[in-house]
């Protein structure tokens, strides 16, 4: 066995793991971050959103006191199931309507990338050209240590055509994670709904089995046998969620998951010019996307540092949203 060989397969690429933002304005809000768009600027190297990346812990800091919110898609399995299914419904359009020039003709860095609701979906589309780093909306881009926006290249949110056979017009929508439809964009989830059946109740058991039991007391001779058949037959025989709505649809959990809060408070030894500090845990970001909400106590920026896990996926560890 050729050793050198086995060892280099396994050795890391070299990667800025450290990914650096901030908000445009001193007032709270809620910003978008899809790190896979900005490990790709970052590193000049092309990485694909349909990854669960992996954070080691995301650092804050702010002039001001106020709290953090973190938020990132759920994972569940109605998540990568719903991600499965409408990427695979939008690779197969494309191929189709390509026919046999497909692989040729497709582009260079074709990805399904969605936004995490419909509100990420839209301040992506906010910016002229869509996606380009501006501080007129709520998708924050990468900094150097001088506060210096790297140059990004182009990162188009995949769409889908829907035919009008009625009118012969096609309609083009982008693609969302959580919540409902919107005039601009589908919401991926309650796609995924509307195409399942309904989930039936379990089967009824057999109501003519005797339980037994340790509790000897339960069984004296005082009667109350339709009671305890009633128990054992009638109760949690449905299921334990709601049946016909998916969380993360149109009506069941229509927000984002929460990953964390963070309280920047005032510290008995602030940092350089009264900088306050706090971090958040880390975890698994399906597609790589999260959203900050900052509430400070004053008007006053908050700067964040994404500290990603090193790993064998162009130096970062990701899985694929298929391994979900």
């Amino acid at each position: 066995m050729n050793f050198m060989a086995k060892k280099d397969r396994f050795k890391l690429q070299p990667t800025e793991l450290s990914l650096q933002f901030a908000t445009p304005t001193t007032s709270s809000g809620t910003w978008y971050i899809d790190i896979a768009r900005a490990l790709s600027a970052v590193n000049r190297r092309f990485y694909r959103q349909g990854y669960q990346y992996a954070v080691q812990d995301i650092q804050f800091s702010s002039g001001k006191t106020g709290t953090v919110q973190i938020t990132r898609l759920p994972t569940t399995w109605v998540l990568s199931n719903s991600w499965m299914k409408a990427m695979a419904a939008w690779d197969r359009q494309q191929k189709e309507a390509l026919g046999d020039n497909g692989p040729s003709a497709m582009s260079k860095y074709r990805d399904f990338k969605i936004g995490m609701n419909s509100d990420h979906f839209t301040n992506w589309q906010l910016a002229d050209p869509p996606g380009s780093p501006t501080v007129t909306t709520g998708v924050l881009q990468p900094l150097d240590s001088a506060a210096n926006v790297y140059e990004a290249g182009e990162w188009e949110y995949s769409e889908i055509v829907i035919p009008d056979s009625a009118t012969g017009i096609a309609a083009e929508f982008g693609l969302h994670m959580v919540g409902a439809n919107t005039a601009s964009s589908k919401g991926l989830v309650y796609a995924y709904q509307e195409s399942r059946a309904t989930v039936t109740n379990a089967g009824q058991p057999d109501e003519d089995n005797p339980q037994n039991s340790i509790f000897t007391q339960m069984f004296n001779d005082g009667g109350g046998d339709d009671e305890v058949v009633t128990n054992a037959t009638d109760r949690n025989d449905n299921a334990p969620y709601d049946a016909k709505q998916y969380p993360g649809g149109d009506t069941n959990a229509v927000a984002v998951h929460t990953h964390d809060f963070v309280n920047i408070t005032q510290q008995s030894s602030p940092g350089a010019a009264g900088i306050q500090t706090a971090f958040a845990r880390g975890g698994v970001f399906p597609c790589g996307l999260m959203a900050i909400t900052w509430t400070p106590d004053e008007a006053a920026n908050l700067s964040m540092i994404v500290r990603l896990v090193p790993g064998t996926y162009r130096g970062v560890h990701a899985e694929h949203m298929k391994e979900m």
